[in-house]
Formats: C-alpha cells, sequence, structure tokens
C-alpha cells in the first residue's frame, strides 16, 4: 500500500513540475473539475473536542459563460465525524457524531486571465443536499444507559452551503485551489484534475 502511494505522489509530482509553464487557463465552457480536498470538519454542535479532518470529492461542469466569468453546476460528497469525550474518575462517557453529504452544486467562477494570470481562477457559489448523521456512544460505568441521550440525534438533515475559493491550474490538467465558507467543511484544500 505504502509503494503504490508514493508512487501516486511521485507520477502527481512529476506532472505538475513538468508542464509547469504550459498553457492551462481558468475554468471554460464544456470542460469538467474534479477536485478533491481535505479541511476541518465543519462542527454542528458547538461543545465538541475531537474531531478528524473531513474530506470531499466535488465535480463541476462549465455549462456557459456568465459576463467575464463560466457557471458551473455539479456536486460534492464528504464526510467528517466529531466527537465528545468526559471523563469523571476512572469512568469514561464518548459521544460521536459522524456526517455524510451529498449536495448539488453551483459556482461562477472568474478567470483573472483578462486582466492577470490566465491560471489564476476566483469562485463563488452555494449547495443544496442532504446531511446523513450517524450517532454512537460509549460508557464504561456502572450506568447502563446515555442519560443525555437524545432522540433526535442522528438522522437526515437538508445542507446549505456557500463557499468562496480560488484555483490555480500548474498545468492543463492539474490544478490546487483552497475554499472558504459553511459546507462540511469552513476551510478545505486540495487537488483539482481538469478534463
Amino acid at each position: 500500500m505504502k509503494k503504490h502511494i508514493l508512487i501516486f505522489t511521485v507520477i502527481l509530482t512529476f506532472s505538475v513540475f513538468y508542464s509547469f509553464n504550459a498553457s492551462a487557463q481558468g475554468m471554460e465552457v464544456g470542460k469538467n473539475n474534479l477536485g478533491i480536498g481535505i479541511g476541518a470538519g465543519h462542527n454542528y454542535y458547538g461543545t465538541l473536542t475531537g474531531f478528524t479532518p473531513a474530506g470531499r470529492i466535488n465535480f463541476d461542469h462549465g455549462f456557459f459563460e456568465a459576463g467575464p466569468g463560466v457557471i458551473t453546476i455539479g456536486g460534492s460528497v464528504g464526510v467528517s465525524s466529531h466527537s465528545y469525550k468526559y471523563t469523571y474518575r476512572s469512568y469514561t462517557e464518548k459521544y460521536r457524531w459522524t456526517n455524510f453529504v451529498i449536495a448539488t452544486r453551483g459556482a461562477w467562477h472568474y478567470n483573472f486571465g483578462q486582466i492577470g494570470p490566465e491560471k489564476l481562477n476566483a469562485y463563488g457559489g452555494i449547495g443544496l443536499g442532504l446531511r446523513i448523521e450517524s450517532y454512537s456512544y460509549s460508557y464504561d460505568g456502572p450506568y447502563t444507559y446515555d442519560p443525555y441521550y437524545n432522540e433526535s440525534d442522528g438522522g437526515v438533515f437538508p445542507h446549505f452551503a456557500t463557499f468562496v475559493g480560488g484555483s490555480y491550474q500548474a498545468t492543463d490538467n492539474v490544478g490546487f485551489f483552497a475554499e472558504f465558507g459553511y459546507d462540511i467543511t469552513n476551510a478545505l484544500i486540495g487537488v483539482n484534475f481538469r478534463f
């Protein structure tokens, strides 16, 4: 497994630096963009102390021009997890919420090629979908039940996202992006594959 990860990393690094000065441009009509990113998971509950990084994959397709930019429509899937741990004497309670989000998304991409670097792109948009939450609880004390259990924990909820971001196309096919907003993450960095 480690060998495969190393080979993938070497190929990706080579493809980025080999054609770093290629004629890569911003988002275009008819182009597809696949983004894979990681960031700090969104905290849906204000008291949680532990979290795993959130991961998200998004796909965008350039549909039509709008002023100096391009409108894209696509979708995204992501997952994040948060936990709360409480220790009293020698007993420990652990709560964990895992969220899986599936959503459609639309964005307006502004290509800086008219006034600056052709490889630089800024965008903003919204997403709408579902957040599926699972809840788990463990306790190693003398009680046989969760005194704080809430029947509403876990379930399916509507998901609304707003985001702004920027990307830099290092080559015709590979780029990097950073995104901020209200989504499964508040801040996300990752790699774009454009085709």
